[in-house]
């Protein structure tokens, strides 16, 4: 019978020997296997991946844990090598033992050396892709990059992030923490924040259209136009923001050279809703779409309520031609609000046809009652809809 200390520390050996041979591995798993098999060792490594059988987990956590633990209480002496060894192989095996992470981090905040954490991380990810702990520390590390309070991470470094996020979402439906982190970076990282959230909107149109049932890619796009709407109307109030390079999907109809902020927001909640409005009609019987629909809505109600709307439209307006008759101005104000902005009858419309689409459908007949009692309710849109 093998010592557990030996294994474990053998253990420990070939897996630091497998992560240095190949500083290329991009994922990492451990694989059902109950009993080992002689004179095979348990590491699988193979096309830059990984794994661990799971019955060695044990004996390797339980080795690094316990020297980690006399070198907390002082019974043992350990290098900042041997700690890195340790922890890493612990949180491999238990990504949230924080104690692991706090290590790491006094180890950082000495040598300040982070590739090797982000590495570390982004492999964990791919094994447990929902895990608050691995992005707690990520967003330690972002930080330690970032130069200034003033200055923005590179771009290819947010990108990756924002990559990561979304793999990690894909690998675990409804992964509130990876949507959550990566709304922490657009909120923290980023400096161009018009031309980030546009080209986020657009990266992740085609997933949440895959995931009509994912609440939290859709609430990642509701902060997202949300985020945008506050920064055009506090940062860039009434004067004019030109967006170099806008995915075409949103601006592509707005000509010259620059647009003023509170049209921007008008289309861009105009193409949100002409969005949810398709996946409905597509996915009936989907609760997430239909309060996607009625966060879109709230913003609608918020911009038309306040009286954004006037103003914009006279500055729109003036732009066009200072010789266009009052007929002509009137005609381009109700152009603007139909092709901007919806309202109730547009509104019941919608509910109308969804009606009609399924009308066996006793499940998207509640939740279209329920949308419109919240219309009534909320908005206080008058809204006599039959649900027969």
């Amino acid at each position: 019978m093998v010592d557990s200390n030996s294994l474990g520390e053998r253990l420990l050996k070939d897996l630091n020997a497998v992560l240095k041979k190949d500083p290329e591995i991009d994922e990492f798993d451990i694989v059902p296997v109950s009993d080992p098999v002689i004179n095979k060792c348990p590491i699988i490594h193979m096309e830059h991946k990984v794994a661990l059988e799971s019955w060695c987990v044990k004996h390797l956590y339980m080795y690094c844990y316990s020297r980690l633990m006399s070198w907390r209480k002082g019974e043992q002496k350990a290098d900042t090598e041997l700690l890195l060894q340790w922890t890493q192989a612990m949180l491999l095996c238990n990504p949230d033992l924080q104690i692991a992470w706090n290590v790491r981090k006094e180890v950082i905040a000495k040598n300040k050396k982070i590739e090797n954490d982000m590495k570390l991380s982004s492999l964990i990810l791919s094994h447990k892709p929902k895990c608050l702990e691995v992005y707690g520390h990520r967003r330690w590390l972002l930080l330690k990059l970032k130069p200034t309070d003033q200055s923005p991470l590179p771009r290819n470094i947010t990108d990756s992030e924002f990559s990561l996020c979304q793999e990690a979402a894909s690998r675990y439906p409804c992964n509130y923490y990876a949507w959550s982190h990566r709304a922490w970076v657009v909120q923290h990282l980023v400096k161009d924040i018009t031309q980030v959230v546009l080209n986020e909107l657009q990266k992740t149109e085609d997933w949440v259209c895959c995931h009509v049932s994912d609440h939290s890619g859709f609430h990642y796009r509701q902060f997202l136009i949300g985020h945008l709407c506050r920064h055009l109307l506090l940062v860039e109030g009434i004067g004019h923001s030109s967006v170099k390079s806008s995915p075409k999907l949103l601006f592509s109809e707005i000509k010259g050279g620059g647009c003023s902020s509170h049209p921007l927001i008008c289309q861009l909640l105009g193409t949100e809703m002409k969005l949810v409005s398709n996946l409905i009609q597509r996915y009936p019987g989907h609760e997430t779409l239909w309060y996607h629909r009625r966060c879109i809505l709230s913003l609608v109600a918020q911009h038309q309520n306040i009286n954004l709307l006037q103003p914009f439209l006279k500055r729109e307006l003036h732009s066009k031609s200072n010789k266009c008759s009052k007929k002509s101005r009137i005609e381009l104000a109700n152009e603007l609000c139909d092709r901007f902005l919806c309202n109730c009858e547009s509104e019941r419309q919608f509910v109308l046809d969804c009606l009609q689409q399924e009308s066996n459908n006793n499940w998207q007949k509640y939740l279209i009652k329920k949308h419109t009692q919240w219309l009534t309710e909320i908005l206080g849109w008058f809204f006599p809809v039959s649900m027969q």
